[in-house]
């Protein structure tokens, strides 16, 4: 059962495939900034996240 929940944080790192908000949760740009691009450092963001089962971090998936 996947928990899912809403977040908003501050990008902190941006690259071309993937990045970071507040240096704790991690995204694919392939899976989030489909309806925002450019994204860039600094940026407020809300994201979705849910628990990596392999690495036991929040990822954004939305």
């Amino acid at each position: 059962d996947t928990r899912h929940k809403t977040v908003q944080g501050v990008v902190t790192k941006f690259c071309s495939d993937y990045g970071w908000i507040d240096e704790s949760i991690y995204y694919f740009s392939t899976d989030v900034t489909e309806n925002i691009l450019p994204v860039k450092a600094g940026q407020k963001v809300t994201a979705v996240v849910e628990e990596d089962k392999t690495s036991h971090g929040l990822k954004a998936i939305k």
